[in-house]
């Protein structure tokens, strides 16, 4: 019953639209090169209280999500393709519940996180960008329904729970974050681990 009204409805299209321009059934995509998302975060439930300067990562990636980071404001182009990342994810995600017995589910769009050095004018321009509630300044939800969230680390406050954030910022923004590390003093309950993470961000 649904073939035969898509087919039908194809017919009607195709008859009308033909007056308009050249219309071609059935327009194949080609296969696009392999996409891979920058970091994919598979969720764990923790127990034990958490250092400060994870505390904000903690509740931003409060589920499973995939995230893209740019060392500049990203440009409205590689937002669509970080987007055809997720949606292309989500088809995969489906296709795969559909070959197991029984009912399939639904699969939602995975939570996608995009986090941008400068801020993305053209996405503003583009995209309903809205400040997310309860969150400092800088951190945003992407339209409504696209499961996209956006950084934009040169607006983030200074402070211990962004720290993180900021050293994937601009050059300033991160040489001042990479300042905070160096200057934490030795009486700082989470000295140990921050030196360490500055050690580590030093050779590599």
């Amino acid at each position: 019953m649904h073939r035969e009204h898509d087919e039908r409805a194809k017919l009607i299209a195709e008859q009308a639209l033909d007056r308009l321009g050249e219309v071609q059934r059935e327009l194949e995509i080609p296969a696009t090169d392999a996409m891979r998302f920058d970091l994919s975060l598979k969720r764990h439930l923790l127990a034990d209280p958490l250092p400060t300067y994870v505390t904000l990562l903690a509740v931003l990636f409060d589920c499973d999500c995939m995230i893209e980071v740019f060392s500049r404001a990203v440009p409205l182009s590689d937002f669509w393709d970080s987007q055809l990342k997720q949606l292309a994810w989500r088809r995969q995600q489906q296709q795969k519940a559909k070959a197991q017995s029984g009912p399939t589910p639904m699969v939602r769009l995975p939570r996608l996180w995009i986090i941008s050095a400068g801020r993305p004018e053209g996405l503003f321009a583009e995209q309903k960008v809205r400040q997310r509630a309860g969150f400092p300044r800088g951190i945003y939800d992407v339209g409504y329904g696209l499961n996209i969230g956006l950084v934009v680390v040169g607006e983030l406050p200074l402070g211990r729970e962004t720290l993180l954030l900021r050293l994937m910022g601009s050059e300033s923004v991160c040489a001042q974050a990479a300042e905070e590390l160096r200057s934490v003093a030795d009486t700082d309950p989470e000295v140990e681990e921050l030196r360490l993470l500055h050690g580590y961000l030093q050779h590599h």
